[in-house]
């Protein structure tokens, strides 16, 4: 493969979106996109990915897979991205049982081979040599490469290609288990109607393609990846409810983002407009004003809680666009003298969204779940089973209580209280949303009580201090991040201590 500096794009004259100035300590990946589509319908094809994936499981979206090594080496007539070309005439055959190459054998293909390659993606390149065969790519038009925003734990660096096959795809049940064909525009109504999910970046191009048509669609493609390339925020939407925007900030490892979002549509709400850097605040003005010209019409600035990676825009946005800012009195008390808050949140309030996507009343239900903050809150809107929990949890590790400014019993609590809420998709300060819900929550405590259980285990075997502690806990953390686990174990330490469950004592601390 070309190094990323030097590639070109899918399309003729985008590059490669990097989205963000900063390294991540993100993985990236090469990846392909399949976009099969019918000319003489307008219809699409997409492929739902089985819900026990961990990426975008039980989403829709287009097949494709990650590029192996070996791909590049493959026989194919592309004279560029011959790696992307070849992968993802292998993942055609793999997931949707078409034949991408050139045909000077026809008929070759079998149940037997396609078995033969999904047990062994190698089994692929041999079929090739052994018939002569070669990958056809001009059957494959590129017509969009991105890159995944830096929030998340693994990045694809993908290539999407159009394709209209010349027989049906069939779909064995394994990573996918259906398939159908719909055009844009029904695809985009279902999801809209709470029917279906649908992965964000498969949304972003359906979106395209209703509006402009797969062959007049190329330009703005080409304008998607330049503004990308360029900064954009990228347009994240889980579902109908709410957009993710995530942000550069100076946050606790391993996230380097913290997500702000757009709740609702009129009125709709801005939460946590995190980012201190001038230049991002300008990239998140601009994401404002494409949602306020899509009719998202803000009512207010609300925050979950006070944190410096949770407010650094508050101010640059209450004057650009003119908005309020509500918290809970206690964020409110805590900031006093460097941010305003206009109004009183308070647990149970509703805040009205209008009209839902569905035609329902929206609402968006205040909950007040104190522990990592003291006046922390999440946000609840049950038309599509939205819960944004701010930093109840992430997606990226687990939440810090810092015993100086949080409190763990009060944090398992309203863990326990959010995982009783019937959610679908959980949204995080820091890293991609979770359609999970409920269970996101209760995995969450669990493993809170595991590690209580850790430290109580510790102490038993002699460990007296929270280092000590640390050390017997966490045994194989990197230095720069050791100080974290200190400070968890102690808030775990002080919980303990308040409940007569441990000692202190001239040795140090004990369990009862």
């Amino acid at each position: 493969m070309k190094s990323r500096a030097s590639r070109k794009s899918a399309s003729a004259s985008s590059t490669i979106s990097t989205t963000d100035r900063v390294p991540s300590s993100s993985r990236i990946r090469y990846a392909c996109s399949l976009l099969l589509h019918r000319e003489s319908t307008g219809q699409v094809y997409l492929a739902r990915r089985a819900p026990e994936l961990r990426f975008f499981g039980g989403f829709w979206a287009f097949a494709g897979g990650a590029v192996d090594a070996t791909d590049a080496a493959l026989p194919s007539t592309a004279t560029e991205d011959a790696a992307f070309v070849a992968s993802a005439a292998r993942e055609a055959l793999e997931e949707l049982g078409l034949d991408l190459t050139v045909e000077d054998h026809p008929g070759l293909v079998s149940d037997e081979l396609r078995r033969a390659v999904l047990a062994d993606g190698a089994a692929y390149g041999r079929w090739l040599q052994e018939y002569g065969r070669t990958v056809d790519a001009s059957r494959l038009r590129p017509f969009l490469r991105l890159l995944t925003p830096p929030f998340s734990p693994i990045r694809f660096d993908t290539i999407f290609y159009a394709l209209e096959p010349d027989r049906e795809p069939i779909i064995w049940p394994g990573e996918l288990v259906d398939g159908r064909w719909d055009t844009p525009a029904n695809w985009l109504r279902q999801w809209e109607q709470g029917e279906l999910l649908i992965a964000p970046p498969v949304l972003l191009i359906l979106r395209c393609l209703e509006e402009h048509g797969l062959t007049a669609a190329q330009p703005y493609f080409d304008e998607l990846a330049r503004g990308f390339d360029e900064g954009r925020i990228h347009p994240i939407f889980y579902n109908p409810a709410v957009q993710l925007m995530p942000l550069l900030t100076p946050t606790l490892p391993p996230a380097t983002h913290t997500n702000a979002y757009i709740v609702g549509r009129d009125p709709a709400y801005l939460i946590d407009p995190a980012t201190p850097h001038a230049d991002v605040r300008e990239r998140l003005a601009q994401a404002i004003d494409e949602a306020r010209e899509q009719g998202r019409r803000l009512e207010a600035i609300v925050l979950t809680h006070h944190h410096p990676d949770h407010v650094g825009a508050v101010e640059f946005a209450r004057e650009r666009f003119g908005l309020p800012v509500w918290a809970h009195p206690v964020t409110a008390d805590l900031l006093r003298g460097s941010i305003h808050v206009d109004r009183f949140l308070e647990d149970g309030d509703r805040l009205s969204l209008g009209t839902s996507p569905r035609g329902n009343p929206w609402e968006l239900e205040v909950i007040f779940t104190p522990g990592h903050a003291a006046g922390h809150l999440c946000f609840y809107e049950a038309e599509y089973g939205s819960l944004v929990v701010g930093d109840m949890i992430s997606t990226l590790s687990s939440i810090l209580i810092h015993p100086d400014d949080g409190n763990m019993e009060q944090y398992m609590a309203s863990l326990e209280r959010l995982a009783q809420i019937p959610s679908r998709m959980v949204f995080p300060a820091h890293g991609p949303a979770t359609n999970t819900g409920a269970r996101a929550l209760a995995d969450q405590l669990a493993h809170r009580r595991s590690r209580e259980l850790q430290v109580l285990a510790a102490m038993q075997a002699g460990s007296s201090t929270a280092s000590a502690i640390a050390e017997r806990v966490y045994p194989d953390l990197p230095d720069a991040v050791r100080p974290y686990a200190v400070l968890s174990v102690r808030s775990i330490v002080d919980m303990l201590l308040r409940q007569q469950r441990a000692q202190t004592g001239p040795s140090g601390l004990r369990a009862v």
